[in-house]
């Protein structure tokens, strides 16, 4: 009995913690049924401990058992506030000897009182009880108090009261050529259309890498994936790199980020600045801030088991006007949601499934499939038994439109709550995706052609003006300078972007080369040399260049071959511009350093491994 109420009033608190750490976003109801869910995780802890227990009170006493379950509810709280690997937060360097360091504190953590308590008792009773109540209050503590790490307090004061809010959406794996406004037929993105005509639509926006991780870090920090060395998907971004929800928090603004998939986990430094960072899957929400949850995660992906990894846009949508209710409207706030359903295996929900293929793709009499070549592992499923290329084709394009319904969902909702008053709006997409391009089908990661890297990028706010269509080349990295020159917040030294306020006012910036790199999967396949070789990428108004460390480069004339079908790199004519290219590919690759080819050639760990395979992202022998 001693056992089941340590137990239950344990749990009990951790449901309440689990709740207050979702910031009160449930709805009363959810929030104490995760409470409840808590306070009977936490019994059946207690009764599971109350065989050894009732063995121990027998010899020792009714103290000495409940010292035992107190023991092993802190071991549990240990283990699921001190493991730092992704999904119970991040990696921990092991101890000498290749202990893990949470599960050494943990065990060590869990000793304690039943060491006190079996040293105490016999001779010392009332001593042994106030170790007992204040190892409890300990515990008590430790699981209500204990944050996720990198989470801020509360922001200053705002600085200026009347600075307009931000809304950032990150739409994953989007190709420019979907879009409407950007040329798409069917009206597939009546939203973002909308968005584009109340500001500045910009029409040839790249990526700088073709990797969602790396280029999401580019997006929200202004620097260059060389620069801050993230080349690879898993690969945590370093601590010194700021990122504008950092800047943002200091200036006074709420801070709040919602994303979609696991590539984007706070673990690897996603969450930094964030006041909220939304980024659970599991449902019930909140069940996953459970610390027997957390626990029964991580023994899960020790033995090979993958947890949820994605979740569809509704869902987040959900998740970030849940936050919207609870903030109000009366500070300026910093709000980043992801959407990640664009990414395959394309499966959108009805009626964007059928929205645009009729028939049946399954229908023998097809054979356009037949001409496909090689797909990724994660792909393959989703595939089986289709005869019509027209068919993923299709279900592309309607997780595009679904996205671009939540878009406007998540707008409409905002506004209806008046968060958008002279508010900053920006949606970019973090790259594109090859659908058929250049053999390379239903994926991205691996090339540098236009399919992969141009992107849609709008943004709206006060001095952005209506309707505005810039034909400027400009980057992803473009995105936070921007943002911070609409806020009048002075850039930093470290940004590798610029802002784009001056383009969209008129001013030419002169000639620029939009600057891209990822690793070449095919040369690093072919010669076993597992993230080494690299692809360079250099796009102006009329060319574009790809340079690979093993391999011939390629030279496109974007004006007369704008898809990229005509290699012009072996032609006489063309030498001197190959020669002038390759000596400007060759100093960017200098520039990389080895750092970032080691850091995205660690070691992922178990955990991280499993939900990146699962996303699609790894195979093996192959690159992130």
């Amino acid at each position: 009995m001693t056992c089941l109420t340590v137990g239950l009033a344990w749990g009990l608190v951790d449901g309440l913690a689990a709740w207050e750490r979702s910031l009160l976003q449930l709805p009363v109801g959810q929030g104490l049924a995760l409470v409840g869910l808590g306070a009977a995780s936490g019994a059946v802890l207690g009764v599971v401990s109350a065989a050894p227990c009732a063995a121990w009170s027998r010899l020792r006493g009714p103290l000495q058992a409940g010292s035992m379950s107190l023991a092993a509810i802190t071991v549990v709280t240990a283990v699921a506030r001190l493991v730092r690997e992704p999904v119970l937060g991040r990696v921990v360097q092991p101890l000498p000897g290749g202990v893990p360091t949470a599960l050494a504190v943990s065990l060590l953590a869990g000793a304690i009182p039943l060491a006190l308590l079996v040293w105490l008792t016999p001779t010392r009773p009332r001593a042994a009880i106030q170790v007992w109540k204040g190892w409890a209050v300990i515990l008590v503590l430790v699981t209500w108090f204990t944050p996720r790490p990198g989470r801020p307090g509360p922001p200053p004061a705002a600085s200026d009261e009347g600075r307009p809010s931000v809304v950032l959406v990150t739409l994953d794996t989007t190709r420019a050529d979907h879009i409407g406004a950007l040329g798409a037929a069917g009206d597939p993105t009546p939203n973002l259309d909308a968005l584009a005509s109340e500001g500045a639509l910009f029409t040839r926006a790249y990526a700088q890498i073709p990797v969602t991780g790396p280029s999401h870090a580019s997006i929200l920090s202004g620097v260059d994936p060389w620069t801050h060395e993230t080349l690879a998907n898993g690969v945590a971004l370093p601590e010194e790199v700021e990122v504008l929800p950092q800047r943002l928090h200091a200036e006074g603004y709420r801070t709040a980020g919602f994303v979609s998939a696991f590539v984007l986990d706070g673990a690897f430094g996603f969450d930094r600045g964030f006041m909220v960072y939304d980024d659970e899957f599991l449902r019930p929400r909140g069940i996953s801030a459970l610390s027997p949850v957390r626990v029964y995660e991580q023994l899960r992906v020790r033995l090979g088991a993958v947890s949820e990894v994605e979740r569809r846009a509704d869902a987040t949508v959900d998740a970030a006007l849940a936050w919207a209710d609870a903030a109000g409207a009366d500070e300026p706030f910093f709000l980043w949601v992801h959407l990640f359903d664009p990414h395959g295996p394309y499966a959108p929900p009805p009626p964007y499934d059928r929205r645009y293929y009729d028939g049946d793709p399954r229908d023998p009499a097809h054979d356009t499939m037949a001409s496909v070549g090689e797909v990724a592992a994660y792909m393959r499923p989703s595939l089986e038994g289709i005869t019509d290329v027209a068919w993923p084709l299709a279900q592309y394009r309607g997780e595009v439109s679904f996205a671009d319904a939540e878009l406007g969902r998540l707008v409409d909702g905002l506004r209806t709550r008046g968060m958008l008053d002279d508010a900053v709006i920006v949606v970019v997409a973090d790259h594109g995706e090859s659908l058929t391009e250049h053999d390379y089908y239903f994926n991205h990661g691996a090339h540098l052609y236009e399919p992969s890297l141009r992107v849609p990028l709008v943004v709206v706010g006060p001095g952005v003006p209506a309707g505005a269509r810039v034909d400027e080349l400009v980057e992803v990295v473009d995105v936070a300078p921007t943002v911070l020159e609409l806020l009048a917040l002075p850039p930093t030294a470290e940004l590798s972007g610029r802002s784009l306020l001056p383009v969209v006012r008129g001013e030419s910036a002169g000639e620029r080369v939009a600057r891209s790199i990822c690793f070449d999967r095919a040369s690093n396949q072919a010669t076993g040399s597992f993230m080494r070789y690299r692809r360079i990428g250099l796009r102006g108004q009329t060319f574009s260049f790809i340079y690979r460390e093993e391999g011939a480069e390629e030279l496109y004339n974007l004006v007369d071959d704008p898809q990229e079908r005509v290699d012009l790199a072996a032609r006489a004519e063309q030498g001197f511009l190959v020669q002038e290219l390759t000596a400007r590919a060759e100093e960017l690759l200098a520039a990389v350093g080895q750092g970032a080819v080691d850091r995205a050639a660690g070691d992922l760990g178990p955990g991280v491994q499993q939900r990146l395979e699962a996303l699609g992202y790894v195979e093996e022998g192959d690159d992130r």
